[in-house]
């Protein structure tokens, strides 16, 4: 049975300190047993951060309008569709959760309302979203138990290196725009137009073996698994530098996947590869 100073022990040790802003990424299952489940790990973060630093957490609900089994996005209502732990933050006593109808995040302690302000007027995870905000106040991204496939601050990424597959949406129309649907504050469901909408994120653990060759991941065992820790204007440096060597790096290579198959399609369709900003073995 793990216990809160066991966990508190890895995440010290992983070089989380007090004021930290960190990105939580997480799979409580992958711990093993933990005394007091998700809400020990809520706790043992909340008290190596102290009331000066900040825990953000993903609360998605994917609320895009061809996809009937999400419901429409309610801030207060809608559970998070992130795991266990991300549920715990959301439903935590003081807790912000950014107004997002696909991709909202829930966040204590410090910078908790600046990270999570005017989402509602941002692409999901693109410029001025919270996971951007982090990565320029000097804030770690961490991954428990889980790949850098659940690592929300790549998303941001292909969004600042302008790919022009964003302009690719899930429900495969010509606008380039997918629609979200939520409540609005009269209770009625209404739809919400989003653009540069993230597609698959599979293809992103080719990236785990590179950040951790250029020496900016920390590695600390917890429980059954291990916690990887990074700063995220480190990741975003690295991935930029890669996007702009390959544009489709990203991507997955999986033919039944929904979207990155006709990013990819469109990608290499741009007749020009100078004109359209993609280097020529695109």
């Amino acid at each position: 049975m793990i216990t809160k100073e066991q966990i508190i022990e890895a995440i010290l040790q992983a070089g989380i300190h007090r004021g930290d802003v960190i990105a939580l990424n997480s799979s409580l299952s992958s711990m093993g047993q933990v005394s007091g489940g998700a809400k020990t790990v809520v706790e043992a973060f909340v008290e190596v951060v102290g009331d000066r630093g900040t825990l953000l957490v993903p609360t998605f609900t994917y609320s895009l309008k061809q996809w009937s089994n999400f419901p429409p996005f309610n801030p207060v209502m809608t559970p998070s569709l992130c795991g266990e732990i991300t549920e715990a933050v959301r439903l935590w006593p003081g807790a912000v959760r950014s107004y997002h109808p696909t991709h909202s995040t829930a966040t204590l302690g410090f910078f908790a309302r600046e990270l999570a302000k005017d989402h509602h007027k941002c692409t999901p995870l693109g410029k001025g979203t919270p996971y951007h905000k982090l990565s320029q106040m000097g804030g770690l991204v961490v991954l428990l138990g889980v790949g850098m496939n659940r690592n929300p601050l790549i998303h941001t990424c292909e969004v600042l290196a302008k790919l022009p597959y964003l302009s690719i949406p899930w429900s495969n129309n010509k606008t380039g725009i997918d629609v979200a649907r939520q409540y609005d504050d009269n209770g009625k469901i209404v739809e919400v137009e989003i653009s540069e909408v993230p597609g698959c994120s599979e293809g992103f653990v080719k990236l785990e073996s590179v950040l951790q060759k250029r020496g900016i991941v920390q590695i600390a065992p917890i429980g059954n698994t291990v916690m990887q820790v990074m700063k995220a204007e480190n990741v975003v440096d690295i991935v930029l530098h890669i996007l702009k060597e390959d544009p489709l790096f990203l991507l997955c290579k999986n033919p039944e996947c929904g979207i990155c198959p006709r990013r990819r399609k469109y990608a290499k369709s741009l007749l020009n590869p100078k004109k359209s900003g993609l280097p020529d073995k695109v």
